[in-house]
């Protein structure tokens, strides 16, 4: 991952920095927008993520589920979380169990069709 400006140096820099870390194997987060872009980043809004989050298991396409991969709001803010408020179901399709919200099925769905914005 990498944070770059429009600037044309910085950018040419952070294609630099990305091309010596493939060199040699070393992948970090990258900055050259260094004019706005703190190296300790936006104390502010860590502590607001520190306060309101924290790491759970998340599933990625194509991968599966990783341990702490994601977030998800901590309990005293969990009465805004989308997932608990409208819970996903699971059904079965043609391309094995995908989840959804109930809402969003159509409700002549044989369960092997989706509707082809979700997907």
């Amino acid at each position: 991952m990498y944070c770059l400006a429009f600037d044309g140096v910085e950018i040419l820099a952070a294609i630099v920095n990305l091309l010596e870390q493939r060199k040699e194997q070393k992948f970090y987060v990258g900055n050259t927008y260094r004019s706005v872009v703190a190296k300790t980043g936006n104390a502010v809004a860590q502590q607001l993520m520190d306060t309101l989050y924290e790491p759970s298991d998340d599933g990625w396409r194509g991968i599966g589920t990783l341990p702490a991969s994601g977030l998800k709001l901590r309990g005293e803010w969990s009465a805004y979380d989308a997932l608990v408020q409208l819970p996903l179901e699971t059904f079965t399709t043609s391309d094995g169990p995908k989840r959804m919200p109930m809402w969003l099925r159509h409700p002549r769905d044989d369960s092997s069709r989706w509707m082809s914005f979700i997907w």
